[in-house]
């Protein structure tokens, strides 16, 4: 345990560090107004230090070494016994699959990988690219597939003595891409560690928010750059998530170790898995001097189902994982139909006058403005149109719902539109801040991304707030048509996701 001085010293060092990033955030005023909030907070922050402090190793853990990738050795590197088998869940993998099978069946270092391909209905020619690499191939209907299960039936079925999970669009980088997996884990085995997973190098073609967003998670883990072992410091819910990442984009893990765990749950199967490995004194790895290459480009109505299934697996998953109280549901809806309009009004300004030279400075001042703009918190009237057919129809539908509902009080009102305003704020500058460190200036290009992120940061803002709104109500009273509307869209934003 540390001293309390020591104690003391560490939390005013992170709470510098807080309003350093607030400010960066929200500006002077904003960061005044949310007071209120950061003093509610100051107790989680407390106890998360304390937790923190009280459950770290005695020593910290050594840095380790810069490693390259194999293939950057000057002397080749000796090959491997160990035998793996990659388990591959299919379903369309379209015709790049073939791309991913030949570059698994030219590693080298490492005896011939047995693939282990499950499909759970393809109708592309999935099945024949993998039966003519070789794969064995096992099918299951559709109703059947879930990201746990289907792993756990592929751990079942292999005979390698390490499995890799994959995905289908995932590809490795260099012919020694399973060997720098495995001799890494083999390297640090007497240090208990469990599991390798690899970062990713996105594709040309992905869009820019998937971009920011997984190099800012990447930095939150500590591997963007370098790699690293994680193991258990602290028990709050940013320390195991931190330390406890696994990705199924690439994860090696011995056979026998894993089936003494297998996967759990119908969401984040890898992150449960590594947070268990390290509360149970393991440690896992995620590797920078090997990648592989994916990325997506994701529409808006996909940020805003994935960022509503991520906030309640989160609450329900870490249990001191805290969302403020929503006041009040016609309040969020008011405030997203306001933020809807000014986003896709912004967006067309751009797209028509483009940004005077930067679209960085364009969107820092646009936000500045949104930060001061009045919210009325009445629901509009008229449709509302942000270029994604089914996020348009999504919103339609909450405005719908809500406009016969019984008044509420005019402060709670405003105060929920300004929360998702405020979100979106927060949101949409992490974007742009982190943007525009590698993308100066403007070109067609680069006005596109930024017009499309501020798209999906809106929907990722409205999925963020729609499950404060149902976690806020799950145990609470309220109104059946209200019930009845939050029982309906959460099961729109949740289905197969």
């Amino acid at each position: 345990m540390s001293h309390p001085r020591s104690l003391a010293s560490a939390l005013l060092q992170d709470g510098a560090r807080l309003m350093r990033r607030e400010l960066g955030r929200w500006g002077l005023r904003g960061v005044v107004a949310r007071l209120p909030h950061y003093l509610k907070r100051s107790g989680q922050i407390w106890r998360a230090r304390q937790q923190r402090s009280a459950d770290a190793p005695p020593a910290a853990a050594p840095t380790l070494p810069p490693r390259l990738h194999p293939e950057l050795l000057e002397t080749p590197p000796h090959a491997l016994a160990a035998s793996v088998t990659v388990i591959l869940p299919t379903l369309n993998a379209g015709p790049e699959f073939a791309l991913l099978l030949r570059k698994l069946r030219a590693q080298e270092g490492v005896p011939p990988l047995e693939i282990l391909v499950i499909d759970s209905g393809s109708t592309d020619g999935t099945v024949a690219m993998a039966q003519a690499a070789g794969a064995r191939v096992i099918e299951i209907a559709p109703e059947t597939f879930s990201h746990s299960g289907t792993r756990n039936l592929g751990a079942e079925q292999a005979g390698g003595e390490f499995l890799l999970f994959m995905v289908q669009d995932a590809y490795p980088i260099g012919r020694l891409w399973v060997h720098g997996l495995l001799s890494y884990l083999l390297d640090h085995r007497d240090e208990g560690l469990a599991a390798v997973s690899c970062t990713e190098y996105c594709r040309g073609d992905s869009d820019l928010m998937y971009e920011v967003g997984i190099g800012s998670y990447y930095d939150f883990l500590g591997c963007r750059l370098r790699d690293r072992i994680g193991h258990l410091q602290g028990t709050d819910h940013e320390s195991l998530r931190s330390m406890g990442q696994l990705s199924d984009v690439s994860c090696l893990v011995p056979r026998e170790l894993f089936l003494g765990y297998r996967y759990r749950g119908s969401y984040a199967e890898d992150m449960d898995l590594g947070v268990r490995f390290i509360r149970d004194g393991r440690r896992i790895a995620m590797l920078a001097s090997v990648k592989v290459i994916h990325s997506h480009n994701r529409s808006a109505w996909y940020y805003l189902r994935r960022t509503f299934v991520d906030i309640r697996f989160l609450v329900d998953v870490f249990d001191d994982f805290q969302l403020p109280r929503c006041e009040s549901a016609q309040g969020l809806v008011a405030g997203a139909a306001h933020l809807g309009r000014e986003v896709d009004a912004w967006s067309r300004h751009m797209a028509a006058s483009g940004a005077g030279g930067s679209m960085h400075d364009a969107a820092a001042a646009w936000l500045a403005r949104l930060r001061d703009l009045p919210i009325d918190g009445m629901l509009p009237a008229g449709p509302l149109e942000l270029d994604d057919a089914r996020l348009d129809a999504f919103l339609r539908d909450q405005l719908a719902s809500v406009q016969g509902w019984p008044g509420e009080a005019g402060a709670a009102v405003q105060r929920s539109a300004r929360y998702i305003v405020d979100d979106f704020v927060a949101r949409f500058g992490h974007f742009n801040h982190c943007a525009a460190q590698a993308y100066r200036g403007e070109d067609a290009r680069l006005r596109a991304e930024w017009i499309a992120a501020a798209a999906k940061a809106f929907a990722a803002t409205l999925g963020h707030t729609m499950a404060v709104l149902v976690l806020d109500r799950r145990d609470k009273p309220c109104p059946d048509a209200e019930r009845r509307w939050l029982d309906r869209m959460a099961a729109t934003l949740s289905a197969g996701v």
